[in-house]
Protein backbone atom coordinates (compact mmCIF):
# COMPACT_ATOMS: atom_id res chain seq x y z
CA UNK A 1 0.00 0.00 0.00
CA UNK A 2 2.82 2.41 0.87
CA UNK A 3 4.54 1.69 -2.45
CA UNK A 4 1.28 2.47 -4.30
CA UNK A 5 0.89 5.77 -2.42
CA UNK A 6 4.50 6.71 -3.17
CA UNK A 7 4.07 5.99 -6.88
CA UNK A 8 0.75 7.85 -6.96
CA UNK A 9 2.24 10.86 -5.15
CA UNK A 10 5.27 10.84 -7.46
CA UNK A 11 3.01 10.64 -10.51
CA UNK A 12 0.89 13.54 -9.23
CA UNK A 13 4.03 15.61 -8.59
CA UNK A 14 5.43 14.97 -12.07
CA UNK A 15 2.06 15.67 -13.68
CA UNK A 16 1.76 18.95 -11.76
CA UNK A 17 5.27 19.97 -12.81
CA UNK A 18 4.57 19.21 -16.48
CA UNK A 19 1.21 21.00 -16.52
CA UNK A 20 2.68 23.96 -14.63
CA UNK A 21 5.51 24.23 -17.16
CA UNK A 22 3.12 24.09 -20.10
CA UNK A 23 0.85 26.71 -18.52
CA UNK A 24 3.37 29.22 -17.14
CA UNK A 25 6.27 29.14 -19.63
CA UNK A 26 4.40 30.88 -22.52
CA UNK A 27 3.29 33.64 -20.15
CA UNK A 28 6.86 34.17 -18.97
CA UNK A 29 8.16 34.38 -22.55
CA UNK A 30 5.58 36.99 -23.59
CA UNK A 31 6.31 39.17 -20.55
CA UNK A 32 9.87 39.79 -21.75
CA UNK A 33 8.61 42.39 -24.26
CA UNK A 34 7.15 44.59 -21.52
CA UNK A 35 9.43 47.39 -20.38
CA UNK A 36 9.07 49.13 -17.03
CA UNK A 37 9.64 52.59 -18.53
CA UNK A 38 7.07 55.10 -19.73
CA UNK A 39 8.45 54.97 -23.29
CA UNK A 40 5.74 52.52 -24.38
CA UNK A 41 2.99 55.03 -23.60
CA UNK A 42 1.62 57.28 -26.30
CA UNK A 43 0.98 60.34 -24.12
CA UNK A 44 2.93 61.83 -21.25
CA UNK A 45 1.38 64.26 -18.76
CA UNK A 46 3.59 66.60 -16.79
CA UNK A 47 3.42 69.94 -15.02
CA UNK A 48 5.84 72.79 -15.26
CA UNK A 49 6.41 76.47 -14.76
CA UNK A 50 7.11 78.77 -17.67
CA UNK A 51 7.81 82.46 -18.08
CA UNK A 52 5.39 84.78 -19.88
CA UNK A 53 6.61 88.14 -21.06
CA UNK A 54 4.48 90.91 -22.54
CA UNK A 55 7.32 92.08 -24.76
CA UNK A 56 7.02 95.66 -23.52
CA UNK A 57 10.08 97.53 -22.34
CA UNK A 58 10.71 97.38 -18.57
CA UNK A 59 7.87 94.86 -18.04
CA UNK A 60 8.41 92.13 -15.50
CA UNK A 61 7.95 88.56 -16.78
CA UNK A 62 5.32 86.49 -14.99
CA UNK A 63 5.89 82.86 -13.95
CA UNK A 64 2.91 80.64 -14.81
CA UNK A 65 2.32 76.99 -13.89
CA UNK A 66 0.66 74.61 -16.32
CA UNK A 67 -0.21 71.01 -17.08
CA UNK A 68 1.04 69.69 -20.42
CA UNK A 69 0.28 66.65 -22.57
CA UNK A 70 2.99 65.39 -24.92
CA UNK A 71 2.33 62.96 -27.77
CA UNK A 72 5.50 60.86 -27.71
CA UNK A 73 4.93 59.61 -31.28
CA UNK A 74 4.40 62.93 -33.07
CA UNK A 75 5.88 65.47 -30.66
CA UNK A 76 2.65 67.50 -30.54
CA UNK A 77 2.09 69.26 -27.22
CA UNK A 78 -1.04 70.62 -25.54
CA UNK A 79 -1.63 72.75 -22.45
CA UNK A 80 -4.62 72.36 -20.15
CA UNK A 81 -6.58 75.63 -20.06
CA UNK A 82 -9.72 76.71 -18.25
CA UNK A 83 -12.21 78.12 -20.74
CA UNK A 84 -15.46 79.93 -19.93
CA UNK A 85 -18.45 79.01 -22.05
CA UNK A 86 -21.97 80.43 -21.90
CA UNK A 87 -23.48 76.96 -22.00
CA UNK A 88 -21.34 75.07 -19.44
CA UNK A 89 -19.54 77.75 -17.43
CA UNK A 90 -15.86 77.09 -16.79
CA UNK A 91 -14.50 73.90 -18.36
CA UNK A 92 -10.97 72.64 -18.79
CA UNK A 93 -9.79 71.58 -22.21
CA UNK A 94 -6.55 70.75 -24.00
CA UNK A 95 -5.31 73.49 -26.34
CA UNK A 96 -2.53 72.71 -28.82
CA UNK A 97 0.74 74.62 -28.58
CA UNK A 98 1.83 75.85 -32.02
CA UNK A 99 4.70 77.94 -33.37
CA UNK A 100 6.97 78.11 -30.36
CA UNK A 101 10.17 80.00 -31.07
CA UNK A 102 13.29 80.32 -28.96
Amino acid sequence: MTNYLTRTGLFALVLTAILGTIYFVPAAKSAQNVTPTFSTSRFMLFSGTYQVSSGLKNSTPVMVSGVFKLDTYTGNTWILKAVTTAEHGIIEQWQPIHGLTK
